[in-house]
């Protein structure tokens, strides 16, 4: 994914279309239509097809190296023109034989192409096949008058006609390249625009081996004035080391100002976070001292809220206080009607007796034991 994202970036920012038109395409699909190629170069031009020849063959050997020499052999024999620069790219192989697709550049278009000087040249009919490479279909490409047909087959080789003045329709097309091509599907691109603005995502999607195979062979002879080259091996060479000490020193003064500055930090901070330590303690023990005089159950409230609703002749023994939980102990002469008058108030709540009622054989009065909440601390306040 690297170099895929490093070729976009460098190889395929601008891209130089040479067809009828000069185009110049952006990365970002932007289209625009120059007049003179030689202002500034370009690493990457797709080739129109009225400056190539295209066929496909196959050869008895397997090896793209014989196969290039079989053909450097015998230019004439595979180009209706004359031409000393071609391209190849494999499409099946079997025992006896290797089908390949050839681009061969007819030479009246290899000074304009040695001016420009790209690192790669691309037959645009080589771009379109890699374009959802794998699957069988046809390009039908137009624009004003003129008719671009391109079948790409499954296994990648590419059949294409160029017309014009309508001579040729997309049935005909069709049945000129073959059975295969009958069923298959068929994608229509109006105007040069649209049609140009498909190659910086082929371009992006292209391996690099396959990308290699259309490297222009010219980029790598041209004479360098030597003092330029050694001029611009030492500046790189330079900046490569400038680079691989900052890398490496960079990391440990930054790390050294972080230590530093989280030293001062911590010192002007540990006043503040000792004091906030102090507050959280204080608010804790405010929040349980909250909580008890919240819960307290006052006694004084509680005694008069008892003498007012207990029966008389009843006598309390002992009072004992649990938050709002108090245990009660006394004698009455009816114990038993002491529920119903507790549970009669409001603010007293779950009265019930803790053990068995007894008879205090000197009186005759029933000794009791119960237990109730009290709800509020102003339980007798209107007694």
């Amino acid at each position: 994914m690297f170099h895929k994202r490093l070729l976009a970036a460098v190889l395929f920012k601008r891209v130089l279309y040479l067809g009828e038109k000069d185009y110049l395409v952006h990365s970002s699909g932007k289209v625009e239509e120059i007049g003179d190629v030689g202002k500034g170069r370009v690493p990457l031009v797709v080739l129109g097809k009225k400056h190539y020849f295209e066929t496909i063959k196959s050869f008895p050997f397997s090896g793209l190296k014989d196969i290039k020499s079989a053909i450097e052999t015998d230019t004439a024999s595979f180009s209706p023109f004359q031409s000393d620069r071609f391209f190849i790219k494999k499409a099946k192989q079997t025992n006896e034989s290797t089908k390949v697709n050839l681009w061969l550049i007819d030479d009246t278009y290899k000074e304009k192409l040695r001016r420009i000087s790209p690192l790669f040249i691309i037959p645009e009919t080589a771009l379109l096949s890699f374009f959802d490479e794998g699957s069988p279909g046809i390009f039908n490409i137009r624009n004003e008058e003129q008719t671009l047909f391109v079948y790409i087959e499954q296994d990648g080789a590419v059949r294409s006609i160029f017309s014009k003045d309508g001579r040729f329709d997309l049935q005909t097309f069709r049945r000129s390249v073959g059975a295969g091509a009958r069923d298959c599907p068929a994608r229509e691109i109006c105007g040069v625009e649209k049609y140009l603005a498909l190659f910086p995502g082929i371009l992006s999607e292209m391996p690099l081996k396959s990308l290699m195979r259309f490297a222009n062979p010219d980029y790598f002879s041209r004479i360098i004035d030597k003092k330029q080259l050694i001029t611009g091996l030492t500046l790189t060479a330079a900046l490569f080391i400038i680079y691989i000490g900052l890398s490496a020193s960079l990391p440990y003064y930054t790390n050294k100002n972080l230590k530093k500055e989280d030293r001062a930090l911590s010192a002007s901070l540990s006043g503040l976070l000792k004091k906030q330590g102090s507050i959280e303690i204080y608010q804790q023990k405010q929040k349980e001292l909250v909580k008890r005089v919240n819960t307290y159950t006052y006694k004084l409230p509680l005694i008069n809220l008892l003498n007012k609703v207990l029966p008389e002749e009843t006598t309390i023994r002992q009072l004992v206080f649990s938050g709002n939980i108090v245990e009660m102990r006394g004698e009455a002469v009816k114990a038993s009607e002491l529920l119903g008058a507790l549970s009669g108030e409001d603010r007293i709540r779950n009265a019930r007796f803790t053990s068995p009622l007894r008879v205090d054989k000197k009186t005759g009065r029933e000794i009791f034991r119960l237990t109730f909440v009290c709800q509020g601390s102003d339980a007798g306040d209107q007694g």
